[in-house]
């Protein structure tokens, strides 16, 4: 089972991460919410700030993907989406792919104004 980490307070993560959970088999993908589940974010060996810079996949062995390696690990087990995987595989495609994910990435950050708080330092003090 691969275990997804996502942040539920971003509108378009939550949209696409709602839509994949409708169409998931049974105990293929366990879905964690990044800000709910802290322990589970650290015992990967993430701080929350580093999981709220990016999307991570973690699969049985706890190998980490990361950003579009993480959507293909889910593509991989959603039913009718392994061509899509496939796909994003191939050459140039998985470059544009990256540098897509990377703007998105880093401008989901920003608007939700993560870049100007210590995400950590809040999530110890509220403990």
């Amino acid at each position: 089972m691969i275990r997804v980490f996502y942040d539920q307070n971003c509108s378009l993560c939550h949209l696409e991460i709602n839509f994949y959970k409708k169409i998931t088999r049974p105990n293929t993908i366990k879905w964690v919410d990044i800000k709910s589940n802290p322990n589970d974010v650290a015992n990967i060996g993430l701080t929350l700030n580093q999981a709220m810079r990016r999307f991570y996949v973690a699969d049985a062995q706890n190998n980490l993907y990361i950003g579009v390696d993480g959507f293909i690990q889910i593509w991989k087990v959603l039913p009718g989406w392994q061509w899509v995987a496939f796909m994003i595989k191939r050459p140039g495609i998985y470059s544009l792919a990256k540098c897509l994910y990377a703007l998105f990435s880093w401008g989901r950050y920003r608007f939700h104004g993560y870049h100007r708080c210590n995400l950590d330092q809040q999530h110890i003090e509220s403990k």
